[in-house]
């Protein structure tokens, strides 16, 4: 009859809450691979025993604070360096000290990719501390290069930063050989006309 409200059945209800609890949760994927990111670092999981507080959040409540902080620009130039640089120092002796080599590349390619990025920023640094927003956006960066969420250096290493490098490399080889010919040649003409000199010296 019209106006009357369809209750659902008891399977329906069933299938509704199988389908809630099947479905892809956000919040639990962030933490899952944060939680993965942190067993990494030992003292992380020490914390989390001492506490028995998650370890995911406490890093994610002083990530809040390092952002409230780099968002107002209160040490923000600091902290964007420390994010930048910590956690890719200690991964980096880790793979330095693994068996795997395929770690030791990745971190290669990081710092690579961060040492063209300090290069950018030190000659127009004047420049970008005006750009609103400036140290969100490079934390955002920096976290976007090394997480391994992202993994975003050696996408960008692959994708502009390496062909650049192949496509320098051979013609800075192509002039160095030139040079290095020339060179050769300038020199053979010297010891001719050295061995020339000395001979007629000789002869008189």
């Amino acid at each position: 009859m019209a106006g009357r409200s369809v209750q659902p059945s008891g399977s329906s209800l069933i299938f509704i809450a199988a389908q809630q609890a099947h479905s892809p949760d956000p919040g639990a994927d962030y933490f899952t691979q944060l939680d993965k990111i942190l067993s990494t670092l030992p003292f992380t999981t020490l914390l989390e025993q001492k506490t028995r507080i998650p370890k995911t959040y406490f890093a994610s409540g002083i990530a809040v604070v390092i952002s409230v902080l780099i968002f107002l620009n209160i040490w923000a130039s600091l902290l964007t360096n420390v994010i930048g640089f910590t956690y890719p120092a200690y991964m980096s002796f880790k793979a330095i000290e693994s068996v795997d080599k395929r770690d030791d590349t990745q971190w290669l390619i990081y710092w690579t990719i961060f040492g063209f990025f300090n290069t950018i920023e030190f000659f127009s640094g004047v420049l970008l501390h005006w750009v609103p927003f400036y140290y969100p956006f490079k934390m955002a960066f920096l976290l976007y290069l090394h997480l391994p969420y992202f993994r975003g250096a050696e996408y960008l290493y692959e994708t502009f930063i390496r062909p650049y490098l192949l496509s320098s490399s051979t013609r800075g080889e192509r002039q160095f050989q030139g040079l290095k010919e020339k060179a050769s040649f300038v020199i053979g003409q010297l010891n001719m006309g050295g061995g020339e000199h000395v001979h007629k010296t000789h002869g008189e």
